[in-house]
């Protein structure tokens, strides 16, 4: 036990050493922000269009859409209009600046004196990040002097000002150019018009035919066309004009630019706590490869539920019928495949490393849950809240929801079960308590009794409708034929046909919600439906680029951030649970695994949370196959997760509900919680 305390300790120094080297090695950089929101319609009403003929004119946004706004400030001819920008203090320009004030680690190749790199370099220095749904775009500039990028954020945000105007200046005048010959065409055709009117009246003054009439009258008609349109052309000429001469603000400022006190980078505790865990892994691995006697034993490589093959085995499925269908959606960036890599070739190797490193049971003692203690006072407690509160927090929400009509009665839960389920309290607590009964009652299954499952069955399909969610039915289904299948109940034929009726079943619950407002209607096709929800993820995940917060983990992290922001430990970031669609060319909010990770810590956090993954279902996936009871159940929850690995993540986004999960594994469970080193095997019985 000595030398494994000492090994440990070893650890957790090499580990805070090495973060606090890394963090030592990186530069120190401040980063200044400015926050603005586009202002084109207060241009348009000020040159005299009214609220009607504004929303007319902006069908055809073009340069006045704020997602245009950023891909001025990512292309190279914005960086090198930048690297002209002068730095007083150090009197020289952005570029010389860049060059030789700007330091790289040790670990940097390139040529730094090369004007192409510093360039490059320069568009690295601006990020930004937009919200499309509130025509918001925050500006940031990362620099080792807070000064310098208190600058350059006003110097960004003054470049992008005049491009924008420039180019809305040239796009007006073109349309004036555009206006003014066809209003001389209309003006011909108007002169034309009346002097054919007028001539038709002298010939024929004393009329008095039924037919003459009408024709006068169609005359007459044409005139005033001609008139209404050549006059409506004048109008939108001068407007045009009026836009070409001035030069109105494209965007006003919501939070203006201040100096920050404090560097954005790096962030020394993060790196610490990253590498100080990546080093009791490794210490872990060292100890179980000491203290297990693994010699003359070849590798296990499990069966087909390991999750190395769940994760490689999903991967080929999706890209397999993504290339099938490739001609519906975007083609996929390199930006994918990079995080896929990393993710399939840290996850496999290191579950797999931890699955035959951990002690294995002998063969023989390998039994079903049927013969391991089980604590059926807890369950029946679980039991009895479960049914008492899952009803009452259907209704609560169906009594809300019913106040707003009977119509888009499905989509409306939906919404509020999103929206508002913060209110119900201890009654959304069975949504967890109900996914942990049904793993169990399967589990346990015939020592639960039969009414017992079918009640708990009823109970999660209430908290199915009560959110009106597909994840809940997939979960159903996914445990289901998982228990079902390892206890040689069904074929894998079985598992398969059910598999392609729940993706039915799924579409016909979208139709259910389909609403005129939502991402898809009823002429959805099961077709489109598949490549919404299953192969457009990975498209959609090349859509989104690291979030520039100075809050670290916003994403990943944002249950720990809700929970400390509600008891009062700071103010946080906390991003709303739905997310902006994005078209790729279908309607999409779903971003795959490896979604959140990326956006917080680039291809290092995609990296370092597969090898999280990794350990945790390579531990859990080798109780399972030791016949431990806590194993069977929490592995049977990774299966649920690693099969919709493609769709999003679930242990971390939803961290606080799988911490509950596994509360109420241990709870009936109870007699299984001591383990020792070597067997983590159990030791009461």
């Amino acid at each position: 036990m000595k030398r494994i305390l000492t090994v440990y300790a070893v650890a957790c120094l090499a580990g805070i050493v090495s973060g606090l080297l890394y963090s030592i090695c990186l530069p120190t950089v401040y980063t200044a922000e400015k926050v603005v929101i586009d202002e084109n319609k207060e241009m348009l009403i000020s040159v005299g269009v009214n609220r009607i003929l504004e929303n007319l004119e902006k069908k055809d946004e073009g340069i006045n859409d704020i997602e245009i706004y950023s891909q001025i400030l990512e292309s190279p001819e914005f960086s090198k209009e930048m690297s002209k920008v002068r730095i007083p203090k150090y009197n020289m320009n952005y570029l010389e600046y860049v060059k030789t004030c700007h330091r790289q680690p040790w670990w940097h190749f390139g040529n730094d004196d090369d004007d192409g790199t510093a360039i490059e370099r320069i568009g690295e220095c601006i990020r930004y990040q937009i919200i499309a749904k509130k025509q918001l775009l925050t500006i940031q500039v990362v620099d080792p002097d807070p000064l310098v990028s208190a600058l350059l954020v006003d110097s960004v945000c003054a470049h992008l000002q005049n491009a924008i105007s420039q180019r809305r200046q040239q796009l007006a005048a073109q349309r004036y150019e555009n206006l003014t010959d066809v209003s001389k065409t209309a003006n011909d055709f108007f002169k034309q018009s009346q002097k054919l009117y007028a001539t038709y009246l002298d010939a024929h003054a004393q009329a008095g035919r039924a037919e003459e009439r009408s024709v006068s009258k169609t005359l007459k008609e044409e005139v005033k066309t001609a008139y209404y349109t050549y006059t409506t052309l004048l109008q939108q000429a001068a407007r045009e004009e009026m836009k070409a001469e001035r030069s109105p603000q494209s965007f006003y400022t919501l939070k203006c630019t201040s100096v920050p006190l404090e560097p954005s980078n790096p962030h020394y505790i993060v790196n610490i706590l990253a590498f100080t865990f990546i080093a009791l892994i490794l210490a872990t691995w060292v100890v179980l490869y000491r203290n297990v006697n693994n010699k003359g034993k070849k590798i296990q490589w499990g069966n087909i539920f390991a999750p190395w093959y769940i994760s490689v085995g999903i991967w080929v499925v999706i890209l397999f019928f993504y290339y099938l269908n490739a001609d519906m959606l975007y083609p996929i960036k390199a930006q994918f495949y990079i995080c896929l890599v990393l993710w399939l070739l840290i996850i496999c190797l290191s579950s797999l490393i931890t699955y035959n490193l951990l002690p294995r049971q002998p063969e023989g003692s390998k039994k079903l849950l049927v013969s391991l203690p089980f604590n059926s006072v807890v369950f029946n407690v679980l039991f009895a809240i479960s049914v008492a509160i899952t009803p009452l927090y259907l209704y609560s929400i169906l009594k809300i929801v019913s106040m707003f009509g009977t119509e888009e009665f499905v989509s409306n839960i939906r919404i509020f079960a999103v929206h508002g389920n913060e209110q119900f309290g201890y009654l959304a607590l069975s949504y967890v308590l109900n996914q942990a009964l049904l793993i169990m009652a399967i589990w346990h299954y015939p020592r639960i009794p039969l009414w017992k499952l079918i009640v708990v069955y009823c109970m999660i399909l209430m908290n199915a409708f009560a959110i009106m969610e597909k994840g809940m039915l997939f979960y159903i289904v996914i445990i289901t034929l998982f228990v079902t299948y390892e206890k040689r109940l069904l074929r894998m034929r079985s598992v398969a046909l059910s598999l392609i009726s729940i993706v039915v079943l799924f579409f016909i619950i979208n139709l259910s919600r389909a609403t005129e407002d939502s991402s898809y209607s009823e002429e959805t096709t099961l077709l489109d439906f598949f490549v919404m929800y299953v192969l457009s993820p990975p498209v959609a995940f090349c859509t989104i680029s690291p979030d520039i917060s100075l809050q670290p983990g916003l994403h990943t992290f944002q249950a720990f951030y809700h929970l400390l922001e509600k008891y009062g430990f700071g103010t946080y970031v906390i991003y709303d649970r739905t997310q902006d669609f994005v078209f790729v060319p279908i309607s999409t909010n779903v971003y795959t695994i490896f979604q959140s990770f990326y956006e917080d810590f680039k291809y290092q956090g995609v990296a370092f949370f597969a090898l999280v993954y990794g350990v945790f279902s390579g531990w859990m996936y080798r109780l399972y196959q030791n016949g431990n009871a806590i194993g069977k159940v929490i592995y049977t929850f990774l299966i649920y997760v690693l099969v919709l690995q493609f769709y999003q993540e679930y242990i971390f986004q939803t961290f606080i509900q799988f911490l509950q999960f596994v509360f109420f594994v241990l709870l009936v469970h109870q007699n299984f919680l001591g383990f020792d080193l070597k067997g983590l095997r159990k030791t009461s019985r």
